[in-house]
């Protein structure tokens, strides 16, 4: 057992330096059980799909309610837990009652692990509890950083070492000064008006979908444009960005020369930033994912799409580029997540982003007919670059496979109207004359999803909620008749069949 083995490597070094000796049989069923304890906790876990419904992961309780649940179960010794107690010591020295209402995300969890803790021996419990302390400091010093790396290639299938110095600095990394030094050097902020002309594009295309719903009943078309019309968009990068706010934003902080001094000093100091956050107003500035991030994401509790920086560059954007570039490629990536705020998750949540119930009963039965179509579908892929025959969970991608699809046809959209509106050819790319501006706009699409992954990679990826790139072209463009269009596909082949899955 891989994992095992890590363990007791890890371990064997901590008690060489301490000059003490375990012998190799106790080590190894100590590392056996570690592991062993470790599975019985993740049993205890919600379903990935689960861990994605906000009717099953928003659990909000008083301490005092919290304590009565957890009671419930017994807890004689090991499992005792006072929770107003442990939850004061962490938000220190703010003032902590038993009618603080907290929120429990895996309740289930929760109420089980009591008679896990009862019937696991101490020792075995104190052993995981140092071990995850260990396995969390490991990158961050020389010797044991080999072994951590040693790790990933095994389960992560990475292929090479990285340059100790850019691990260090990645580890180490001031993420706010860095993204701020970044965007000075690189983001062109004149790219934020084109940017903002293809999202107010394709949210007019969304909105006219939305109009033109056959699903939705009047009351809940008019809550989805009003949702539409409040959706804030940012983009590039956060508007508090300053050297002055930089500043301000890391004071206090201390980096020393001694590296893991400072990667425990700026962890501390990020953490006591969140928890001292209670009680205080949300900043609606604040973005979740840094700017030099290659991603972009919709907050539903927020109702806000971030498009960052990274990803508004070649091959995804370039305002230089025709526009079948950039619609077919940051504009799939903008009308997929506005459409997560009508996916499976995103419809939960309000205009104001409160998880309550919006819409009438009428039209979520005829979304989850809608939805249905699409798990069943993904359902029917098989994950590529595997040996073994694994399907696509399709319950668990179903919020990415309604945001790839329904984002590529509002993107699509708009760029044809945007198209009108030039009222002039586009400029043919050199080497690609042969292809049509519909052609090139999907081939855009496709580019920005290219990956070359291992298999190692790929399985620990089925755990995502995102499927691999392969089946989210597959699937989403199967999905569109202008596609099939574009490329002539034949009907009833498998990028035009006869069945296909849309949301509007």
């Amino acid at each position: 057992m891989i994992y095992k083995s890590y363990i007791k490597t890890v371990a064997n070094i901590f008690i060489n330096d301490r000059g003490s000796y375990v012998d190799d049989e106790t080590l190894s069923q100590d590392a056996l059980d570690v592991v062993n304890f470790e599975i019985e906790l993740a049993k205890l876990t919600l379903d990935l799909e689960d861990s994605r419904d906000i009717d099953k992961v928003y659990n909000a309780l008083t301490i005092k309610q919290l304590q009565q649940a957890y009671d419930a179960q017994h807890p004689l010794n090991k499992g005792k837990i006072n929770w107003l107690e442990r939850i004061r010591r962490l938000f220190a020295p703010k003032k902590i009652t038993s009618s603080e209402k907290v929120v429990v995300h895996a309740y289930k969890y929760l109420t089980n692990l009591v008679p896990l803790l009862e019937r696991t021996p101490s020792h075995i419990i104190v052993n995981y509890m140092q071990w995850n302390l260990i396995r969390a400091l490991l990158p961050y010093t020389e010797r044991t950083e080999a072994i951590a790396v040693q790790l990933a290639r095994h389960f992560k299938g990475e292929r090479k070492d990285n340059l100790r110095w850019k691990n260090c600095v990645s580890k180490a990394n001031l993420d706010s000064a860095i993204s701020h030094e970044y965007a000075k050097r690189y983001v062109k902020h004149q790219n934020k008006e084109d940017l903002t002309d293809i999202i107010t594009n394709i949210e007019d295309v969304v909105g006219s979908q939305i109009s033109a719903s056959t699903w939705m009943d009047e009351t809940t078309k008019k809550a989805s444009l009003e949702k539409l019309a409040y959706m804030r968009m940012q983009v590039l990068t956060p508007d508090w960005y300053s050297n002055k706010a930089i500043d301000k934003y890391y004071n206090g902080l201390t980096v020393t020369w001694e590296y893991l001094d400072s990667v425990i000093n700026i962890f501390n100091f990020e953490t006591k930033r969140m928890l001292d956050k209670l009680r205080k107003p949300v900043d609606k500035n604040e973005w979740l994912m840094e700017p030099t991030v290659v991603n972009a994401y919709y907050n539903p509790s927020g109702n806000e799409i971030v498009i960052t920086a990274a990803i508004s560059q070649d091959p995804v954007y370039d305002k230089n580029h025709p526009a079948y570039m950039n619609y077919g490629g940051v504009g799939v990536v903008i009308g997929h997540e506005i459409n997560h705020g009508f996916d499976n998750l995103g419809r939960k949540y309000d205009k104001n982003g409160n998880a309550v119930q919006w819409w009438t009963q009428q039209t979520i039965d005829k979304y989850e007919q809608l939805a249905q179509c699409f798990v069943d579908q993904y359902n029917g892929y098989l994950v590529p670059g595997l040996e073994e025959k694994i399907h696509v969970n399709g319950r668990l991608t179903l919020g990415e496979n309604i945001g790839d699809s329904a984002g590529a046809v509002a993107a699509y959209y708009a760029y044809r109207n945007k198209k009108t509106k030039l009222n002039k050819p586009e400029v043919r790319l050199q080497g690609l004359e042969e292809y049509s501006d519909d052609q090139i706009f999907f081939m855009s699409f496709a580019h920005a999803f290219c990956e070359n992954a291992t298999p190692q990679q790929i399985r620990v990826l089925l755990l995502d909620e995102h499927p691999r790139p392969e089946i989210r072209i597959r699937g989403s463009l199967s999905n569109f008749p202008e596609f099939s269009a574009a490329y002539n596909c034949p009907a009833g082949k498998g990028m035009n069949p006869n069945k296909k899955c849309t949301l509007w």
